[in-house]
Formats: structure tokens, sequence, C-alpha cells
């Protein structure tokens, strides 16, 4: 079994001479997240700070952050998960490319298979916290296993 010292240094390994293009792909993966949380977190800085918000805008806001997040983050971190792997796997440098083509490749399905981890993982945390972190870290591999047995259905990933 490999340390983890074996580990970090594979990834080094990997990562010598391909730092730009994942650097560009994990930008760009912020810049997506910060366009969709953005609304939201004016929005809390706005309750914090006691000013009134209207229901509506709040509404709004929290609605195109959840849909948005669904169906654009969602698939991009299935991507983003395959593009990494397919570096360190088989040296593909195109990991911008890759997290974009692989994340949009069987786009409903990926979708699906995120927004049922995140439901299964918020329905786990009801009970109690540690469950919740439990079935969070079983269901870290959901985008990978997505992406690697496509005959597998978005509920048994």
């Amino acid at each position: 079994m490999k340390t983890n010292q074996e580990f970090k240094n594979a990834a080094q390994a990997s990562l010598k001479g391909n730092w730009a293009p994942v650097l560009v792909a994990t930008i760009i993966m912020i810049s997506v997240i910060f366009i969709f949380m953005g609304p939201y977190s004016a929005l809390s800085t706005l309750a914090v700070n006691g000013k009134t918000v209207p229901v509506t805008f709040a509404a709004i806001s929290y609605a195109m952050f959840a849909f948005g997040s669904l169906l654009v983050f969602s698939p991009m971190s299935v991507g983003y998960s395959y593009a990494l792997y397919q570096l360190r796997s088989a040296g593909d440098q195109i990991v911008t490319v890759n997290t974009f083509r692989s994340g949009c490749r069987a786009y409903l399905r990926n979708v699906w298979g995120m927004f049922l981890m995140g439901l299964f993982v918020n329905l786990w945390s009801l009970l109690l916290i540690v469950p919740g972190f439990i079935k969070m870290y079983a269901y870290a591999l959901t985008p990978y296993i997505l992406i690697d047995h496509p005959e597998l259905s978005a509920n048994q990933a």
C-alpha cells in the first residue's frame, strides 16, 4: 500500500510542467462559483447589517444560486474531477477542455447524480451532523463513478 508521501510525490510529478492548464481550469471553476454565489452572499451580508431585503429579491437570488449550482456547477465539478484524473493517469494536458467535455458528455445523468448525492447527504444530516459527515465521505467519489462507469444509473453511482 502506498504511503501518503508516495501519493504526494506522484501528484507533484503529474503537475510538473502542467501548472498553467490546471490553474486556468481552477480559476474558471472558482469564477463560476462566485458568479452564482454573488447575489446570495450579498443578501446574507445585508441581513447581517440589519437592512431589510425584499422577499422577492431574496427568493429569486436563492433560486438563481440553487439552480445555477445544480445545472452549471454540478456537471463542471464532475468534469473537473475527471480532467484532473486524466492528467494524473494519462498525462492529458488539456484540463480546461476536458472539464467541459466530460462534464457535458452525459449532462442530465451528471446533474441528476450530483443532485442525488447532495440530497442524500442533506437527508442524512437531518438525523444529526455526524451521519451527514459520514455520508459526505461515503458519496465523495460520486463524480468519478459517474464518469468511469457510464453503464450505471445516477442513483447507482
